[in-house]
């Protein structure tokens, strides 16, 4: 996390990624829901068990089911998502032979929501009776914008909520996780011990459920390490800089944005975080680029950011999602941050732009490597601070 010294030497940013009314999900989100990779180990009051997902076909709707057998006991619920071409339009959820019908019908994705439909309980299901009728709810399905989570090991993942309300209040919630599918469940509704169908309810609570651990992450790319002197000559060591965009390092290969050059250094892009990218400005700067994966450091520089860009002022600008990695998963009693299963730490060090007494003749830089060693070379010869591990990449 940024820490208050941290604050004035970034200089920084704010502006939140952009949303459409209604909650719709971010342009540069990167979340595909219909991603499943079963099994994954989940949850379940206390009781380790796996989560068993169906995987997405061909089919015009494809279905989730999931069950649990263990201390906890048996727990079935099955949950179907109608799609077409890639694209979500409803969702059908049964808890053992308890059922909705019709489907909730939902907008085309990612503008999940904004659409409410009536739903009656279908004949042959379970049924609280409630004289002289069925009861008839309405249903509401959103897409929230995607938020990072955490595990129950503590490593930490981007997930879509996808919210349900019954009559207007809580009733459950789906997570989907990048590249996971659906990784997390709650129960949202209200429960109090004098309602009706209080045992009901608790039994739906009881099916509640969230992600153990992660899985191995799978490589989507290659971090490429660039450094330049000739441009930077007041910054010690140079400037680095990095890119996961193929595209983008055919461009600064042959010179279009100074004169970087290849260390020969990389590291793998891959994970359940995306990693926001910065940049300042040429003038008045900072002409640097910054990359983080701590949810709390991107959220902060976007909430600093001035809007329309600032002439006069130093900032960082939000350029959206740089790569994907995992975050570290926090220090447990004094210990040091571990990486999750399948990843290497990733180290960063800081050039010591901004120091207590002001800011020195250069722009802040950063430089990132699964290497310690690299840390240490610019540590020892150009005065840089060592800020520990950051980010976890794929082995």
């Amino acid at each position: 996390m940024i820490s208050k010294t941290q604050i004035v030497r970034y200089a920084f940013v704010a502006a939140c990624v952009v949303l459409t009314a209604d909650h719709a999900i971010a342009s540069d989100n990167y979340i595909g829901i219909f991603t499943f990779t079963p099994p994954l180990t989940v949850n379940l009051s206390s009781a380790h068990s796996d989560l068993i997902v169906s995987t997405w076909g061909s089919e015009v709707q494809g279905t989730v089911r999931y069950f649990f057998n263990g201390n906890a006991g048996i727990r079935n619920e099955i949950v179907t998502f109608g799609q077409t071409a890639g694209e979500m339009i409803s969702i059908g959820s049964e808890f053992e032979a308890f059922c909705y019908e019709p489907a909730i019908v939902l907008p085309p994705s990612p503008y999940l929501g904004l659409t409410a439909t009536t739903m009656s309980l279908a004949p042959g299901c379970l049924v609280f009776v409630q004289w002289p009728g069925l009861p008839t709810y309405t249903f509401k399905v959103e897409g929230k914008p995607v938020t990072q989570m955490r595990a129950s090991d503590g490593s930490s993942f981007d997930a879509l909520p996808l919210v349900v309300t019954r009559d207007g209040k809580p009733w459950q919630t789906y997570y989907f996780g990048y590249k996971m599918g659906l990784a997390a469940k709650t129960f949202d509704y209200p429960v109090e011990a004098t309602d009706p169908d209080y045992f009901f309810y608790e039994s739906l609570k009881a099916a509640d459920f969230k992600l153990a651990k992660l899985p191995p992450p799978t490589v989507e790319g290659t971090v490429v390490e660039y450094v330049n002197t000739a441009d930077f000559p007041n910054s010690p060591g140079g400037h680095y800089f990095y890119s996961a965009d193929v595209r983008e390092q055919v461009g600064v290969d042959v010179g279009e944005v100074g004169a970087f050059k290849r260390t020969g250094r990389s590291f793998k892009a891959g994970g359940y975080v995306s990693v926001c990218r910065f940049y300042g400005s040429m003038s008045p700067g900072p002409n640097s680029h910054f990359f983080t994966a701590d949810q709390g450091e991107c959220d902060l520089l976007k909430s600093l950011q001035q809007t329309p860009i600032p002439g006069a002022a130093q900032q960082w600008n939000y350029e959206g999602q740089g790569f994907s990695a995992n975050t570290p998963i926090p220090a447990v009693s004094g210990g040091a941050p571990t990486c999750p299963a399948g990843s290497a730490p990733v180290y960063r060090a800081y050039n010591n732009a901004w120091v207590a007494n002001g800011k020195n003749p250069w722009d802040s830089n950063h430089r990132f490597s699964t290497d310690p060693d690299d840390i240490q070379e610019v540590v020892t010869k150009y005065g840089w601070q060592n800020e520990g591990i950051v980010m976890c990449a794929p082995n």
